[in-house]
């Protein structure tokens, strides 16, 4: 073979070993960024997994049989709760009854004693 043949053939050599030293350069940076996005996602999902958790275990305290069992209490809490009110506002409307009799009571004795005067 010719010199000048060894040479093209060691030229384009060179050209394809650059371009093979470029693709594992572009490749190793591909790697990098899908090694980032997989701790991304991971973090995410630990995240995601521990809201869940946390979801759960509120879930489930709230459908314990304990906060069934709660429900009739809280019925007769609110029942008494309820009597109690009606009780205070009948009691509050007898005291405006009484002290509306007392002001005119207060009016009219004002009045005779004006006119005894």
């Amino acid at each position: 073979m010719s010199e000048a043949i060894l040479q093209e053939i060691l030229s384009e050599l060179k050209i394809v070993k650059d371009d093979v030293q470029s693709v594992k350069s572009e490749l190793a940076s591909v790697k990098d960024e899908v090694q980032n996005v997989k701790s991304q996602m991971n973090s995410r999902f630990d995240t995601m997994e521990a809201k869940f958790s946390i979801m759960e275990t509120k879930i489930e305290n709230m459908a314990t049989k304990e906060n069934v069992a709660d429900i009739p209490n809280l019925k007769m809490a609110i029942s008494e709760s309820l009597d109690m009110m009606k009780r205070i506002q009948s009691t509050q409307e007898m005291q405006e009854r009484t002290l509306d009799l007392l002001s005119r009571r207060s009016i009219d004795q004002e009045a005779e004693l004006r006119m005894i005067k």
